[in-house]
């Protein structure tokens, strides 16, 4: 974990947490094969099993195709996604569903005359951009065939179709991958000066760089460590897929009384979320950038609790290829 200060605003960091379980909303819904109730349908035909089959009457309409495509725009990138999807067919196929060239499952084996309903947790890597083209392919069979397409989600944002004209340019391209283009000036973090002086403040700047306490399993254990600094190069090592844990204590001057204090974080790689007394106050994704927040509501007059939560392999670390590139963890 690279530097932390108070300001005065303050700057600081360091956070955890327990996670609490994730309650799954519906944020789209495709009834395939129904003309009038598949939006977000790009590419496929639509088909009406026959009767002599026993299936659902869900399962028994259907998009199909060499290749079937579903489209989704207005993701939330700092959201979990979960798509649920129902198979049926008349003679066995293998289905593999790929989000830009890559799978996001094992292929899946779709028996004869026999409902499949699969549920895939997305990675974040699939809806990087804010956008989410789902390929459905057929590796065995005649061709791929969907009966029904749902999506769930942490937010409880609705999202939205693409326009007629995206959806004639996914029709017609040999690779579906989505528009990568960002206007940054509208994304750029803005960032509060580090104050060279304060009306009847002595100190405006508090540094809480120095020994801090780490648990490498989620505030079970805790240990000292050094700040800023690496946690794998000061002899902790952290589960890729666990959150490990920073806590220290703090108190400010009694001068700094009723202002406006600010925490900041030079850099935390690569994923935190940020607890101060008991409170989560922020949260952050991308381990080279710096990160404030506005404490002021959760400060005690006398003593703080700083906890933060962070985990080193996140999407931020997979978009850069960091932790490959350094062929160690670069958490802390």
């Amino acid at each position: 974990m690279m530097g932390a200060f108070l300001l005065l605003s303050l700057q600081v960091t360091t956070c955890w947490a327990q996670q609490e379980k994730k309650t799954l909303i519906q944020v789209a819904k495709n009834d395939c094969g129904v003309e009038t109730l598949q939006p977000f349908l790009i590419k496929g035909d639509n088909y009406l099993f026959s009767d002599e089959l026993t299936g659902s009457a869900e399962a028994k309409t259907c998009n199909f195709g060499g290749l079937v495509i579903y489209a989704f725009d207005k993701l939330d990138i700092q959201a979990d996604y979960q798509i649920e999807v129902l198979f049926f067919a008349d003679a066995k196929r293998i289905i593999q569903i790929s989000v830009d060239g890559s799978p996001v499952c094992e292929p899946i084996e779709v028996p004869a005359n026999k409902e499949i309903r699969k549920q895939i947790m997305l990675n974040r890597k699939a809806f990087a951009y804010g956008q989410l083209v789902l390929v459905f392919e057929a590796l065995e069979g005649a061709n791929a065939v969907v009966s029904g397409l749902n999506i769930y989600s942490t937010t409880p944002s609705r999202l939205a179709v693409f326009s007629e004209q995206r959806k004639e340019d996914l029709k017609n391209t040999q690779s579906y991958k989505v528009n990568t283009n960002v206007d940054v000036e509208k994304v750029l973090p803005v960032y509060a000066p580090f104050p060279t002086y304060t009306n009847a403040v002595y100190k405006p700047i508090i540094s809480l760089n120095g020994v801090w306490q780490f648990s490498s399993n989620e505030g079970k254990e805790w240990k000292n460590i050094q700040v800023p600094g690496e946690w794998s190069m000061q002899g902790f090592k952290v589960d890729s897929a666990s959150w490990a844990a920073y806590r220290t204590y703090f108190s400010l001057p009694a001068d700094w009384k009723e202002k406006q204090v600010k925490l900041r974080f030079d850099g935390v790689h690569s994923e935190y979320f940020v607890f101060l007394n008991g409170n989560q106050v922020g949260y952050h994704l991308g381990g080279m950038t710096a990160y404030e927040v506005n404490i002021t509501p959760y400060l005690n007059a006398k003593n703080n609790e700083l906890v933060v939560k962070v985990r080193s392999e996140s999407l931020a670390d997979m978009l850069g290829s960091l932790t490959q590139y350094a062929a160690h963890q670069l958490g802390g």
